[in-house]
């Protein structure tokens, strides 16, 4: 552990780039003239010019720390939070693309690894890390693997104990999770040891990792694993999108596919169906990421974890742009079917017209619309970029800016 070694040297974004305002997309009211987008405000600007906002967002949270080894390229999920979380750093990390980042991530991650092979959900600033029932133990693999694609070193220890670790958490090819932080939905509760299905796609990628980083992984456990996923894309309590993200980063890291392509579409279809959102005049607000299986919020007891988050539309039917858009660019990618590219225009368009990535914004009926500020400039949505282009939605490269943090002197 770094402890007190650790020094913050560089930039603070919330200093050189204050929080948005509160951003809000408003339903019609009756009798009403409320314009529509585009405007004289926020004209209609091509997606190779809107999704500029991604990088541009995820560059604002980049920072360097001085650790008693060397200096650290890390990033954080956003201004609003004083750690560095492994699952939105290695997020970012793949949508930057950035050797520095990829680099310091792993070198950080590695640092604060318990010595049973566990790494932890974040380490904040000062070095303190907080280890949850979560899936950093399969970003941690997989940040490895594309660090040594990339011609970087890894510490074999390391992998090795992490390994250990992993096949702790597994049994029959099954990855389970419990409690409310066993997955980015941290809020959500989940009482009993589950197979989820984000989580357990992972651990598809994380043995399919490990394998080409020389581990002896048997095709039966794969084959276990894969089951598993698609069973738990089926059996799981609710209905949840990003499930379907392993299958989307599978084919575009690996180029290989874990579900048929008729089933992934089903599974979009019919979360399209039941939990789309509209405004009162029928424009598209969102999709709930989270829902009902059929599609409507679930209780709000159930996402009840203080302190961590009052009780509402958060992960409870918030439409999350990574997971959603990652979804709609599969099944695009595999169908050529224009109506999934028009929700993404759609989508994007909405989300990008202040210039600043969203976390979330809210589909409840009460806040329809709305993006809470602190909720703005999020890093892991910088893969949506390179996702847009391997989907074939955008084909030509956006300008953006260097993913380099600002400096200043020490």
């Amino acid at each position: 552990m770094v402890g007190g070694g650790v020094v913050l040297t560089m930039l603070f974004p919330s200093l050189l780039f204050p929080p948005l305002g509160e951003a809000q997309i408003e339903p019609k009211e009756e009798g009403e003239k409320k314009p529509d987008f585009p405007n004289e405000h926020f004209p209609l600007k091509k997606l190779e010019e809107l999704v500029v906002y991604y990088y541009n967002s995820s560059r604002k949270n980049l920072l360097t720390l001085k650790t008693l080894q060397e200096n650290l390229i890390l990033i954080r999920p956003s201004a609003a939070y004083p750690e560095i979380y492994c699952r939105d750093s290695v997020l970012a990390s793949l949508g930057l693309d950035d050797w520095s980042l990829f680099k310091g991530t792993y070198q950080w991650f590695t640092l604060h690894q318990k010595e049973n092979g566990q790494i932890p959900t974040c380490v904040s600033l000062k070095g303190e890390s907080d280890f949850k029932d979560d899936e950093s133990i399969l970003f941690y693999i997989l940040l490895a693997w594309r660090l040594k694609k990339k011609g970087g070193e890894i510490d074999s220890q390391s992998l090795e104990k992490a390994w250990g670790y992993l096949q702790g958490r597994v049994k029959d090819g099954k990855f389970t999770s419990s409690g409310p932080f066993s997955y980015w939905a941290d809020n959500l509760k989940i009482e009993e040891r589950t197979v989820i299905p984000y989580n357990q796609g992972l651990y598809v990628l994380a043995l399919e990792a490990l394998g080409e980083l020389g581990f002896q992984i048997s095709q039966e456990e794969k084959n276990k694993a894969k089951v598993a996923y698609f069973q738990a894309l089926q059996d799981f309590f609710y209905q949840d999108i990003s499930g379907l993200f392993p299958e989307v980063l599978s084919r575009w890291l690996f180029g290989k596919k874990i579900i048929p392509d008729e089933e992934v579409l089903k599974i979009i279809d019919n979360w399209i169906d039941t939990a789309a959102v509209y405004y009162s005049d029928g424009r598209l607000a969102g999709i709930k990421t989270i829902s009902a299986k059929d599609g409507k919020f679930l209780p709000m007891k159930e996402f009840e974890v203080e302190p961590l988050a009052h009780p509402g539309d958060y992960q409870n039917g918030g439409n999350w742009p990574l997971w959603n858009l990652g979804a709609l660019i599969l099944a695009f990618k595999i169908s050529g079917n224009e109506k999934y590219k028009e929700i993404i225009e759609g989508l994007i368009g909405q989300e990008l017209q202040d210039g600043a990535s969203k976390e979330y914004w809210h589909l409840g009926e009460e806040n329809l619309g709305k993006v809470d500020k602190i909720r703005c400039n999020y890093s892991w949505n910088a893969l949506i970029y390179p996702l847009l282009r391997w989907g074939g939605i955008i084909s030509s490269p956006a300008t953006r800016v260097s993913p380099s943090p600002v400096r200043f002197p020490d």
